[in-house]
């Protein structure tokens, strides 16, 4: 019986380690800044998913965190761009984490692309994550 019950107890306490929280998601503005870019080294998440939609980037990232409260994350356009076709740009996430949990846990972040707009379709190339994104106007 008391094997049971510690059983349970695991069970009970690696399922509560997979948190899945559904919450609005607010827009934040991409960063232009070649400097800032150059600075920002993209470790301690992965990107597990990335879309476009409008005139925004919805960007899932995951980590170890408790409750990604604390977690600062920003997208930061290089403003390089690649003449070909389509152009490209050049993107990383920047990304603070100083939560101490052991669980994995991931949350939507979304970037308006307002600032990083041309005059023409473009390629989002984005460190970490396995492909271009295709903005079209």
């Amino acid at each position: 019986m008391e094997y049971l019950i510690l059983a349970m107890l695991l069970i009970l306490s690696f399922n509560s380690c997979k948190k899945e929280i559904s919450e609005p998601i607010s827009t934040t503005q991409t960063t232009v800044d070649e400097a800032l870019y150059n600075d920002t080294n993209s470790t301690g998440f992965e990107i597990i998913d990335a879309t476009i939609e409008l005139n925004k980037v919805d960007i899932t990232i995951s980590s170890s965190g408790c409750d990604r409260d604390s977690w600062d994350v920003g997208l930061i356009d290089s403003e390089a761009v690649a003449e070909s076709n389509p152009v490209q740009k050049y993107f990383k996430i920047k990304f603070t984490n100083s939560e101490e949990c052991k669980a994995i846990v991931s949350k939507t972040f979304s970037f308006d692309l307002g600032l990083s707009f041309i005059n023409d379709d473009f390629q989002i190339k984005m460190e970490g994550w396995k492909g271009p994104l295709l903005y079209t106007e």
